[in-house]
């Protein structure tokens, strides 16, 4: 995670922080009911719905910056 963020711009640096917790809620196994609404209140107090949008701002901010669309891509894919 540190090396998607070596000399990245803040605002990708906490997209990257951002898109990483997300993945690693969303790869979590709802076993049961409680651990299905645990889950659940986590992706949205982090508002996980955003990342879509985000990652569209910072693409079109950083078209020109290919290590920047890089790293904006690698942190989709990285798992806790």
């Amino acid at each position: 995670m540190v090396a998607l963020k070596k000399n990245m711009p803040s605002s990708v640096s906490m997209f990257i922080d951002h898109q990483i917790i997300c993945n690693h809620w969303a790869g979590e196994e709802p076993y049961d009911e409680e651990r299905r609404q645990e889950i659940n209140l986590a992706t949205k107090d982090l508002k996980c719905d955003s990342l879509a949008i985000d990652e569209k701002r910072l693409n079109g901010k950083y078209k020109n910056k290919p290590a920047v669309l890089e790293s904006i891509k690698k942190a989709k894919e990285y798992a806790l």
